[in-house]
């Protein structure tokens, strides 16, 4: 634990000493002179090593630790371990850019590790870092440089999980929506029946009456004279008491 803690009172305390010889000049100017740019390269370099070479357990109390009396170094730490597994160990450097806007030095370290390069950025408070401050570490982030064969690797899988997505939302909206039809059919045969319309019952047609033409005297006269002709007698033998109107398809029929 003690030892987690001198490396970066050693990193801080570096920088205080190689910077303070030239305060004025780098407290009152946004640029940084050759010497000073170097002097800051040794000071990133040494928060990096100090970073990437914890231990589990060492990083684990250096967070607990940091937490609060240095934010900078606690995120630091969670940057590493989230980048670590894809990086693998720390082999060294190629090269650092330095600049500096009067208040924050932003140091650019083209790392490399065991399994990919990367590009880490780690910001510095200028303030900070000239007084020895543990928290003059702002951040660093850990940018990893993945190779095209990996990237394409990784874009075709998203792909293919987004695409097996998209379908996987359709065939279950299918099936919701499929549910919802049987369920209305089934709420469509509980709902009673409606009652089937009764049908006016065929109104029966009266049959044709029968015209009484009794009273009619002259027409019983003219039947009664041509039956007694047809059957060769006289109308003395017969009396015509009625006539009746009978149909017409009784004597087609005969």
């Amino acid at each position: 634990m003690k030892q987690t803690f001198k490396k970066f009172l050693a990193a801080a305390a570096a920088g205080a000493c190689v910077i303070t010889a030239s305060v004025p000049a780098f407290a009152a100017t946004e640029g940084l002179t050759d010497d000073q740019v170097t002097q800051v390269e040794q000071v990133a370099q040494s928060y990096l090593e100090t970073i990437v070479g914890f231990s589990d357990e060492e990083a684990a109390d250096a967070k607990t630790y940091y937490q609060y009396i240095a934010p900078g170094i606690y995120g630091s730490i969670n940057s590493w371990e989230d980048a670590s597994e894809d990086l693998g160990g720390y082999v060294g450097f190629d090269d650092i850019t330095v600049e500096s806007d009067g208040e924050t030095i932003t140091c650019t370290v083209d790392a490399q590790f065991e399994k990919h390069d990367a590009e880490v950025e780690i910001l510095i408070d200028q303030v900070g870092l000239l007084t020895g401050e543990q928290d003059a570490l702002t951040s660093m982030a850990f940018n990893v440089d993945y190779p095209i064969s990996t990237l394409m690797k990784d874009a075709g899988k998203n792909f293919v999980i987004g695409l097996a997505t998209v379908f996987v939302m359709l065939i279950f909206l299918t099936f919701v929506i499929s549910l919802f039809g049987k369920v209305a059919g089934a709420a469509g045969k509980k709902t009673a029946a409606p009652a089937e319309e009764k049908k006016p019952a065929p109104v029966p047609v009266p049959a044709a009456e029968e015209e009484d033409v009794t009273d009619d005297a002259e027409l019983a006269a003219v039947i009664a004279a041509a039956i007694a002709a047809s059957e060769n007698t006289s109308t003395d033998g017969f009396v015509v008491r009625s006539i009746k109107k009978v149909n017409k398809g009784r004597w087609q029929r005969a």
